[in-house]
């Protein structure tokens, strides 16, 4: 399935111009070293068992500490650590979905993964299309709705703006690992971290596991190359969240080119399916696209329609003072990022995104400050 990872030694001298050309665009300067370094695994560790510290693998991680980094680094070197079996369950999404994820143990597995995208990531932010979203520092849901109401506004004097939102078909579990591993391949020219890319996508029998750490920046730079060749060959605009894609433009012309140019690469290239129900809307002063939790209008922002019937339905139900305030000050980041404080006013019954702090709120977060000191001191 996978290329092979040695050369035969009975193969003729490489010319010096095909060797340049074969590693030119390759990341060089990252190499496995990097990866086993102990400095690297013990921030790795620290990372991979933040908001975790009593799970059963960080606590039976934490009986021989040492021992386990030096082991890891020692697997790692010598190319014998190997992705442990995986455990398959479901969950259910808060959007209604079910989710399959795939779980792994704390140790080895969650550690090497962090220790290996610590050396890939600062490489791989710089190869991401610009306006790629989810799982990226600073690039959230936010980040999206910033610049598609920021690229609506700059072009709202056209008077209409046609879009047409595409999707993938269980993106990840339909990914084909040979695909995305000869991606990675073309960015990183060193054999150890080949190595350690193939044990992260070939985790599953098929595709990619969700819940795993590498997963996402893997596949959102494996969506780059799509976004940047449509960016040039049609005039619109690509805006991707994960796997949920919207093109943009002015001209439908343009808009239906990039639809079925995206069909042609998802079954040529990626050979993935799409959903099929493809339809071309409007945006207007009364017409609006529904992306990334917002209705994005010509002139303003308003919250999704299923998410403020959620946050009315849940302040009327809720009576318990610490939970409400919770629940409160989640709904009130999606509002203030949005044209959303008359739905604020109205729901809160307040004059301002500030409301009183209830007492016994305050009570509950100095027995958790009292419980981290506690905690921190006992670590000394």
């Amino acid at each position: 399935m996978f290329p092979s990872m040695t050369v035969a030694a009975t193969a003729k001298p490489e010319l010096a111009y095909k060797r340049k050309a074969r590693k030119r665009g390759k990341n060089r300067k990252i190499r496995i070293e990097q990866v086993y370094d102990l400095d690297n695994l013990w921030q790795a560790e620290s990372e991979a068992r933040k908001n975790k510290k009593n799970h059963k693998g960080v606590r039976v991680f934490k009986k021989n500490p040492v021992e386990n980094i030096n082991w890891l680094s020692q697997a790692i070197r010598t190319r014998t650590f190997h992705s442990t079996e995986p455990v398959i369950c479901s969950q259910m999404c808060p959007c209604g979905k079910e989710r399959i994820l795939t779980k792994v143990p704390h140790f080895p597995d969650h550690i090497e993964h962090h220790g290996m995208m610590r050396v890939l990531m600062p490489f791989l932010i710089r190869y991401y299309y610009q306006e790629s979203a989810a799982s990226i520092k600073g690039r959230g849901m936010h980040y999206a709705a910033r610049r598609t109401a920021r690229w609506i506004d700059e072009h709202k004097s056209y008077g209409r703006i046609y879009y047409i939102k595409r999707d993938f078909v269980k993106f990840y579990h339909n990914i084909r690992q040979d695909k995305i591993y000869d991606h990675l391949c073309k960015l990183f020219g060193n054999e150890g971290i080949r190595y350690l890319i193939k044990e992260a996508v070939t985790v599953c029998e098929d595709g990619l596991g969700i819940g795993l750490f590498p997963i996402q920046p893997f596949a959102n730079s494996y969506t780059s190359p799509l976004c940047r060749i449509i960016m040039r060959r049609f005039k619109v605009h690509i805006e991707i969240y994960c796997d949920d894609i919207v093109i943009l433009g002015t001209d439908k012309k343009e808009v239906w080119k990039a639809s079925r140019f995206i069909d042609e690469y998802a079954e040529k290239v990626m050979m993935q399916p799409l959903h099929e129900n493809v339809g071309m809307q409007i945006i207007d002063e009364r017409h609006f696209l529904d992306f990334v939790g917002y209705r994005f209008y010509f002139n303003h922002t308003l919250l999704r329609k299923k998410m403020k019937i959620k946050f009315r339905r849940a302040m009327a139900r809720i009576k318990d003072p610490v939970r409400r305030y919770q629940v409160a000050m989640s709904y009130k980041g999606w509002l203030m990022h949005c044209d959303g404080f008359n739905l604020w006013r109205s729901v809160m019954h307040a004059k301002t995104y500030r409301i009183p702090v209830p007492d016994q709120y305050r009570e509950l977060c100095r027995k958790w400050q009292q419980q981290n000191i506690n905690q921190l001191k006992q670590a000394a």
